[in-house]
């Protein structure tokens, strides 16, 4: 693949509130060579995506989402 900046360079925000998943997740990617930073509420995702400014974004669907 042909990517406009090298993978080092690709700063990746893993939004999960299952720490085994989220642990894998970053794992894999940290092994493809991206920086990886992970926040397991969306209330610790809003301070890192302000700080770092991630290039991109995972997140489990329901992470934040209260049962009626």
């Amino acid at each position: 693949m042909n990517y406009p900046l090298p993978m080092a360079d690709f700063r990746i925000l893993v939004v999960e509130d299952d720490a085994d998943a989220a642990e894998m997740t970053s794992q894999v990617l940290r092994d493809e060579g991206y920086t990886v930073d992970v926040a397991v509420t969306v209330d610790a995702y809003e301070e890192p995506k302000k700080q770092d400014k991630p290039t991109r974004i995972t997140m489990t669907i329901h992470v934040g989402i209260k049962p009626t």
